[in-house]
């Protein structure tokens, strides 16, 4: 009797914990769905999609058989770990390089703009997914919001990359004369920052 109630803790705690397995994955996929949906993200392969639905499968027939071991748990636990690396790997070759180049213009912006709290803001909400995809719901939906007002406001600004290598430039302490081109010049005149801009002899 104290064998049979100990089997049935144990395929309890097995299958709670399969369950959590599960809602991540759940919640991961879903996520996943939506950002490439935005088209922020590419199709996963099927090789490792189809490995991750079979074991979620072994796992349902097994706790429906009463027989969910630790090993099914600790199985299913790799495939979902082994899925969000995946993520993240291509996340990190597409997504996050337009994450990261967005946020240099958002530096270089920021030195110039008088509303420096909006762009803190987006940097901060880009930030922590420079490497990682979003897995949440919550966290996708701001990464799309975030990246949506940040495009619109390089757009807005006119940052190309000759005037944002300038700014950051300035900022080092770096920029010359020679640096500014005609197209520059006319860039800095069309922003009024003609008499924010200070040079120096060295």
């Amino acid at each position: 009797a104290q064998e049979m109630v100990r089997d049935s803790q144990d395929l309890a705690a097995n299958v709670s914990k399969a369950v959590e397995q599960m809602r991540k994955l759940g919640t991961m996929l879903e996520a996943l769905a939506f950002i490439k949906g935005e088209g922020l993200f590419p199709s996963i392969e099927e090789a490792p999609m189809n490995e991750l639905l079979v074991a979620v499968e072994n796992i349902q027939v097994r706790a429906g058989d009463g027989y969910l071991d630790e090993s099914d748990v600790t199985e299913l636990a790799l495939r979902v770990h082994l899925m969000k690396r995946i993520a993240d790997s291509l996340w990190s070759g597409g997504t996050a390089h337009e994450i990261q180049r967005i946020i240099s213009s958002l530096k270089a912006m920021r030195e110039i703009s008088d509303n420096r709290l909006e762009f803190d803001r987006l940097i901060g909400e880009l930030a922590p997914h420079e490497q990682t995809v979003p897995t949440a719901m919550i966290n996708a939906r701001k990464i799309v919001s975030a990246l949506r007002r940040a495009r619109d406001a390089v757009r807005k600004g006119g940052l190309d990359s000759d005037v944002e290598d300038f700014i950051m430039k300035i900022i080092a302490g770096e920029a010359t004369l020679n640096d500014i081109s005609p197209k520059l010049q006319g860039w800095i005149v069309k922003k009024g920052l003609g008499g924010r801009i200070r040079l120096s002899l060295s």
